[in-house]
């Protein structure tokens, strides 16, 4: 029986749209933690999916010794050298970003945050800058602890990496053989464009 060749990045690719579906809906319900918690996962996978995309074209295109060395280098500098970008631009300013965040999810260390917001009914968010900032009125949920990595883990960041990365996928198609092929990344973009629409936050800073 034929070799078959399988990379885990499509499944990873799929895996964060669901995710994005689920931080979508966690949105427009309001639930932070269950966004921040999606978002986490989402970023991280696309970034295994990106370093899974580059092994395989450097796997084979180089030959094996220096496709040895070549595998211990990181992945934004993989980018670089297989497709001569430019440090200093996109597409691997955004390569280098979802890398830096996956080294985080990866490494974890303690994250120093004494902030805290609530979140109304209506959808606007409070920042408190100390304890006698004071709560909104009606109904609202309150994070402590949260804000540092809300903005960094959220919705709206995690769709516009998906959106970017995939099209650095199917610009890399045009000069690489890829095991992810043009019907899958267009069923890909598809899902992404099929997603319900986002609700949008607004942010008031309490400095009472």
């Amino acid at each position: 029986m034929e070799e078959v060749k399988i990379n885990v990045s499509r499944f990873l690719l799929n895996q964060a749209i669901d995710c994005l579906e689920i931080a979508i809906e966690a949105r427009n319900s309001l639930d932070i933690d269950k966004e921040c918690q999606n978002s986490i996962t989402i970023q991280l996978f696309l970034a295994i999916a990106m370093e899974g995309i580059i092994n395989d074209i450097a796997e084979s295109e180089l030959d094996r010794w220096t496709w040895e060395e070549f595998e211990r280098i990181s992945t934004p500098l993989k980018w670089k050298l297989m497709d001569n970008l430019d440090p200093s631009k996109d597409p691997l300013q955004t390569i280098k970003k979802v890398h830096d965040i996956r080294n985080k999810i990866a490494h974890p260390k303690l994250l120093k945050d004494n902030t805290a917001f609530a979140i109304a009914k209506d959808g606007v968010l409070t920042e408190f800058l100390n304890d006698n900032d004071q709560l909104p009125d009606g109904d609202f949920s309150l994070y402590r602890g949260y804000l540092k990595s809300f903005k960094v883990y959220n919705v709206e960041d995690s769709l516009n990496l998906a959106k970017k990365l995939i099209s650095i996928i199917e610009e890399a198609q045009k000069n690489h053989k890829l095991n992810i092929d043009e019907d899958e990344i267009k069923a890909l973009k598809a899902r992404i464009g099929n997603l319900k629409s986002l609700r949008n936050l607004k942010w008031k800073k309490d400095k009472q």
